[in-house]
């Protein structure tokens, strides 16, 4: 017969034990500290225990929140980095949106883009006092003005980055770009949103789900709306190898050489992301590209001209690409319809599950 013993553990074994436990991990706080710094918990106190764990606790790799504002042209009289003079107006919709994202995001880097040849020093100067202004009180990541004229394709690029092109085309282009640089040079993951999209914290953005596909295909983007894919919302890692590869050649070259042929619209990097994605098959061989005569795509021998023939998503581009998607709140304007969401069709949910359980 077992002989059943009870127990006992001293206090003094159960707080060092749990002082072990809750220990720092990857510049994590100290169980103290933890439970003392009151501020940051009150954040996040309607979250369920998991995510308050997964928050505080688990090892997940930093990152940076990337919001962008691009002027249409150089505006003197503009008081901020902003379309408005109104300060409320100001406070509403570009303040508020990168301290929400601050504060829902404690161990990520804030990073605000913006272009020094169309944004006057006033305006800059004083966007800079505002968001100073707001992080008096309370703790917040650091939060830092990016200027999109230091990323070296634009630099590369100057008349393609000025006032004479779409802002809609340079500001998704400088995205994309942004987010390449940035993840070749830190290794860390870059999440770029804009301004109206809902913020969300790092248990909500690293979920399950999307840590799947991000390190399967290196990127998720938004899956709102009654489109496939938009682009207001997107991760960019360099879990996929081929990723940056294919966001380099077959999005940032083939969007500069539509400009280069005069061939560009406010839209025209958002429709890129298609001949991308196709690319990225092809560079994993999950399903390669031929050309319109049936060869086998070579980039070596036919460049960028198959992927400039191609206008949108064929009926077997739907049936063999699946594009992966996190679902984010946006305006009804971006991306829903009527109010209601986009869930892709069971054809696409299987075949993204099959290309994932690969």
């Amino acid at each position: 017969m077992i002989n059943t013993k009870t127990i006992t553990l001293s206090p003094l074994f159960i707080f060092l034990f749990l002082s072990i436990t809750f220990s720092s991990c990857s510049g994590m706080e100290t169980f103290k500290n933890i439970f003392t710094n009151t501020k940051e918990y009150t954040i996040h106190k309607k979250n369920t225990f998991l995510q308050w764990y997964n928050q505080k606790i688990s090892p997940k790799p930093p990152y940076s929140i990337n919001l962008m504002w691009l002027n249409n042209e150089l505006d003197k009289d503009r008081n901020y980095v902003y379309h408005s003079n109104d300060l409320e107006v100001v406070q509403e919709n570009l303040i508020k949106p990168i301290m929400q994202w601050a504060e829902k995001n404690p161990r990520a880097h804030i990073n605000f883009w913006y272009d020094s040849k169309l944004t006057t020093y006033k305006a800059l100067n004083n966007t800079r006092q505002l968001i100073t202004q707001n992080t008096q009180n309370g703790v917040y990541p650091p939060i830092t003005f990016c200027d999109i004229q230091k990323l070296k394709k634009i630099a590369q690029n100057p008349e393609a980055f000025s006032d004479d092109t779409p802002v809609f085309w340079r500001a998704d282009l400088a995205d994309v770009i942004a987010g390449v640089e940035t993840v070749k040079k830190n290794k860390k993951p870059f999440i770029s949103s804009d301004l109206d999209v809902q913020p969300i914290n790092e248990a909500e953005m690293f979920s399950c789900s999307t840590m799947r596909n991000l390190k399967k295909f290196g990127t998720v983007m938004n899956g709102n709306g009654n489109y496939y894919y938009e682009n207001q919302f997107h991760i960019t890692t360099n879990y996929n190898k081929n990723l940056l590869k294919a966001l380099n050649f077959a999005l940032i070259k083939l969007s500069l050489e539509q400009y280069k042929q005069n061939n560009i619209t406010p839209q025209c990097v958002y429709y890129n992301y298609q001949p991308m994605f196709r690319y990225l098959y092809h560079l994993e061989n999950w399903h390669k590209l031929s050309t319109k005569d049936g060869q086998l795509y070579d980039k070596k021998i036919h460049g960028l001209a198959p992927l400039l023939e191609e206008k949108s998503w064929t009926i077997q581009d739907r049936r063999t690409i699946a594009i992966p998607t996190k679902k984010m709140t946006v305006p009804k304007s971006q991306g829903n319809y009527d109010g209601r969401t986009y869930t892709a069709n069971r054809e696409d949910r299987a075949l993204l599950k099959e290309i994932c359980d690969e």
